[in-house]
């Protein structure tokens, strides 16, 4: 996650690189959500709203078994939209190691 979460048992990039938690808008919170755009362009991490719908960076390695994960099941219930939100994120998968 890029910034630390109440209730959520998981290290923070926030915390990584300013060795504190966090206190306003500083010069690591600036650097981070700087990150947040250049990371994925480089492919070198894909960037989410996944824990808890908060901003987090997933190796591209384990990205198949995140999306795996969070899939919605397929049957006669689901949504038209959910089905498209499934393509749309298998696409994001598939450009992002191409």
């Amino acid at each position: 996650m890029l910034f630390p979460v109440e209730n959520v048992p998981l290290s923070s990039l926030y915390y990584a690189v300013a060795k504190r938690q966090p206190n306003g808008w500083d010069k690591y919170a600036q650097l981070i959500w700087k990150w947040k755009d250049d990371l994925p362009k480089k492919r070198r991490a894909f960037y989410a709203k996944y824990f808890k719908g908060r901003g987090s960076f997933l190796s591209l390695k384990f990205l198949p078994h995140f999306l795996a994960r969070t899939r919605p099941a397929r049957d006669s219930r689901t949504s038209s939209h959910l089905q498209n939100g499934n393509a749309s994120r298998q696409q994001t998968l598939q450009e992002s190691h191409a």
